[in-house]
């Protein structure tokens, strides 16, 4: 057991633990934050069709909920995007997808937990380059 080392301590309140840098952990995901997961197709205004499709070949093997094709940013958004919502458990599957298929587009996609700055810091991953997002609205 770990213990010894400090590297995990248990926490009753998330049935997890610590890390050894003071973070926690959550133990069951049966009991996770998550309300689902939001998947940010990042284009330039010529490349929307390009987006359109991706987002529709997407789709077709999924049914999720596909949102506006923004030409330009839109809210944290550095560029023009599409948002598509994946439920919790859907998610590795659109995931591991859109890492194959993404057809060269930056994929910017977070967890929903109702904590907006953290999940578009804390609770993301990228597909492609990372880009800057305008924060600012979250504080």
């Amino acid at each position: 057991m770990r213990e010894k080392r400090g590297l995990y301590r248990p926490n009753p309140e998330l049935e997890g633990g610590a890390l050894a840098n003071g973070r926690h952990y959550i133990g069951s995901m049966s009991k996770s934050p998550i309300r689902d997961f939001h998947a940010h197709l990042y284009y330039d205004p010529g490349e929307v069709d390009h987006a359109r499709a991706v987002a529709a070949a997407l789709t077709e093997r999924w049914p999720l909920p596909v949102g506006h094709f923004h030409l330009r940013p839109v809210g944290p958004h550095p560029r023009g995007s599409v948002q598509i919502t994946v439920p919790v458990e859907r998610f590795g599957d659109v995931a591991q997808w859109l890492a194959i298929n993404r057809g060269g587009l930056t994929v910017f996609a977070h967890a929903s937990t109702g904590d907006d700055l953290a999940d578009h810091t804390n609770h993301v991953i990228w597909f492609g380059p990372s880009e800057p997002l305008s924060l600012g609205m979250f504080s």
